[in-house]
């Protein structure tokens, strides 16, 4: 089973008009704060992986927490202005924030989940269960 993000908008548009305003200038002024960083999930054998580009944010600005079956990965950062009394003729530097939610499978190892971030690139790994194989056929006993 794969890992599925969770949407607040559940409409087929929510994709198009999420990019549309994030990319709208006057959107962008009146919410400058709002950030979607972008995501990547892997899957192999033993483990779910997830890679989120939160560049210019600190470890200490993430929080991640599971509850129940939701991952929700949280961000937020106040990048700092030399001088409040300076008048701007453009200026981008802003509050950040940002939140991600996944549904994660029953075949994740709740305890043993992992979080490593360097260099602006924060990876989550989720270990699956050990699932017992079988090798071949089994024979089942008629009582």
């Amino acid at each position: 089973m794969a890992i599925i993000t969770k949407h607040a908008i559940t409409s087929p548009w929510s994709d198009r008009i999420s990019r549309l305003m994030l990319h709208d200038p006057t959107w962008k002024k009146m919410h400058p704060e709002r950030i979607l960083p972008p995501v990547n999930v892997s899957e192999d054998e033993t483990h779910f992986q997830i890679e989120l580009s939160i560049p210019g944010m600190d470890k200490e600005d993430v929080e991640i927490h599971l509850e129940k079956d939701i991952l929700t990965i949280t961000g937020d950062h106040q990048e700092s202005v030399p001088n409040d009394k300076t008048s701007y003729t453009h200026q981008e530097f802003m509050h950040k924030s940002f939140h991600r939610a996944f549904n994660i499978p029953s075949s994740v190892e709740e305890d043993s989940i992992e979080a490593e971030y360097d260099k602006g690139l924060l990876k989550i790994k989720l270990h699956k269960k050990e699932v017992e194989v079988l090798a071949g056929k089994k024979k089942i006993e008629i009582k």
